[in-house]
């Protein structure tokens, strides 16, 4: 099953706040790691939801702003946000919440439990 990735509408399904381009072309600046470019795509969209589970479960009542629907199943997009006297646009993911998610899925195609 191909991975949903939120696109700024607050859709009901949404399972990562970015897909496997976003995270290749992040990887692709930072010097693709191997552990990201050896794995396959199922492996790679497996990464990125673990990734987003835990950053919803981690920070989803630390943001601010409100959900901008009741549907949404990720917390973003939002309005509400400001941010050093700007709003943030509500129909986007902040690049540092996709660029966390993503660090965080490199993580979880490398760290094993034990």
């Amino acid at each position: 099953m191909s991975l949903i990735v939120e696109d700024g509408s607050g859709r009901s399904d949404s399972e990562s706040f970015a897909s496997v381009a976003d995270a290749d072309a992040y990887w692709s600046l930072r010097g693709s790691p191997s552990d990201w470019t050896s794995a396959d795509t199922a492996a790679r969209e497996a990464a990125l939801r673990a990734a987003s589970d835990y950053v919803e479960a981690r920070f989803a009542e630390r943001w601010m702003g409100r959900r901008i629907s009741t549907t949404q199943r990720l917390s973003w997009p939002r309005y509400d946000v400001c941010i050093d006297g700007v709003y943030l646009s509500t129909s986007a993911v902040p690049e540092q919440v996709r660029f966390a998610t993503i660090e965080l899925a490199l993580r979880s195609l490398t760290e094993t439990d034990g």
